[in-house]
């Protein structure tokens, strides 16, 4: 990959998973995002420890800095999500979609497989439990005549699942398992239906900031 194009990958990978986190976290836009101490350290070491080393093998500590000065330039207009009912709403799901099947997951793929020995990259894997979580809460705030095709499994996929911590397994298994959203059967990569599982479960136990806490300085 051309240089031009791994640092514009980099931007939108950290730009994709910073929606449900932000999002999570309390926010409406990236630029509160950007602005939030509590969520440096994990902006800072996903990017150092796992989007630029598996997107381009000579990226370095130049690239992240480069990378999160770019990602705080961003105006309030950029908001992190859009209201089901909003003309822009498609637009935005179809954008989510396509940043976590295009960037995240073979960001995953190329960590475990390609640079780091057979481990799961810890914030990125996070980022998939986020998503879950974020879309159980967002599913909620659609009507049913403006629920899309997502949104609808969302619904099913929660509801058929009681919300204690014995379920999570099931829960992560039913959700990485929809390969009409990833394009793909995500279980089959090992380790990563237990590492959603134990995200999902502690945010469940312990509430969504102490689980980005945890996985935030490692």
């Amino acid at each position: 990959m051309r240089i031009y194009q791994a640092k514009g990958t980099i931007f939108h990978t950290l730009q994709t998973i910073m929606v449900p986190i932000g999002y999570l976290s309390g926010h409406q836009t990236h630029w509160e995002v950007a602005r939030d101490e509590q969520l440096k350290p994990f902006i800072q070491n996903v990017l150092h420890k796992e989007i630029v080393p598996s997107v381009h093998p000579f990226g370095d500590q130049g690239w992240t800095v480069r990378t999160i000065f770019r990602y705080e330039d961003l105006d309030a207009r950029h908001t992190l999500v859009e209201v089901p009912e909003s003309p822009s709403f498609k637009d935005w799901e179809n954008n989510l979609h396509a940043g976590f099947t295009n960037l995240v997951i073979p960001c995953i793929l190329d960590y475990y497989y390609g640079h780091r020995q057979s481990r799961l990259p810890l914030r990125l894997v996070f980022s998939l439990a986020a998503l879950t979580w974020f879309y159980k809460d967002y599913a909620l705030l659609a009507t049913d005549k403006a629920s899309s095709q997502t949104i609808r499994w969302i619904r099913q996929l929660w509801s058929a699942q009681p919300h204690t911590t014995n379920h999570y397994q099931q829960l992560a298994a039913n959700a990485l398992g929809y390969e009409a959203y990833w394009k793909q059967e995500l279980n089959a990569i090992p380790g990563l239906t237990a590492a959603v599982a134990y995200h999902l479960t502690y945010m469940h136990k312990m509430g969504f900031s102490p689980a980005l806490q945890q996985v935030a300085r490692v």
